[in-house]
């Protein structure tokens, strides 16, 4: 199966969902199911990825919605259990893309392709019982011998643009992080920040610097720490 099969699916399949959405949940709407962009022309404009990406409403429809902000800083707010890989990838380019300053908080979870998507902000933020998640990209192919082996051939390049990914953002070597998707890793807000993938947890404040209290501190501190033994591993 050719990528331009693999592409034709998901398309199929988001349709699909749109049908399912329709006769499942009367009244709801479809067009911005999964995701909210508010305040496109305020100071700091908000962006939410709730739910599953892709799946009732395409990717491109949140990318025009990200080049209408004028805002210079985008909150990015994040809840999901990821979605289509192809879509995952389309939204963090076009955030890291952004002229603006991206912050975002995974509120909940930030799983599969939507550990992507916060993997474009330029601070990102845990909050204390919430959870990130990574692993190899998945797919599903009909058809005979060549067609399963070049969905196998598709799935291994995605994989291993995803561990580059993560690798850009946390360092260390890509040949880890594609282990590490090898056996779908779960982190805790404290291990995401150990292992480059946040930057501060979110859940203590303090009156003397909400900005930089003793917990981002510890966060930077936990996190170099992880990137040199990632190194020393390598």
């Amino acid at each position: 199966m050719s990528l331009s099969d693999l592409a034709a699916l998901a398309d199929r399949a988001r349709a699909l969902a749109v049908r399912n959405d329709a006769d499942t949940r009367p009244g709801a709407t479809s067009s911005r199911g999964w995701y909210r962009v508010t305040g496109q022309t305020e100071d700091r404009a908000r962006v939410y990825v709730y739910d599953t990406i892709g799946w009732d409403t395409a990717a491109s429809d949140l990318v025009r919605a990200l080049d209408d902000i004028t805002a210079g800083v985008i909150d990015l707010r994040i809840n999901s259990p990821g979605g289509l890989v192809w879509d995952g990838l389309d939204i963090y380019s076009a955030l890291k893309g952004h002229p603006a300053r991206v912050e975002a908080a995974v509120t909940g979870v930030a799983a599969s392709a939507a550990s992507l998507v916060a993997m474009a902000a330029d601070h990102i933020a845990v909050e204390q019982p919430a959870r990130m998640m990574i692993h190899r990209a998945s797919g599903l192919a009909i058809g005979n011998a060549r067609d399963l082996r070049d969905t196998a051939d598709v799935l291994d390049s995605l994989d291993a643009s995803i561990a580059q990914i993560y690798q850009s953002r946390a360092g260390g070597p890509v040949d880890a992080w594609a282990q590490a998707m090898d056996v779908t890793t779960w982190y805790t807000a404290a291990e995401a920040v150990a292992a480059g993938l946040a930057d501060a947890v979110i859940g203590n404040k303090t009156r003397a610097d909400p900005d930089q209290g003793p917990q981002d501190r510890n966060s930077q501190l936990i996190r170099a720490r992880a990137r040199a033994h990632l190194i020393r591993k390598g």
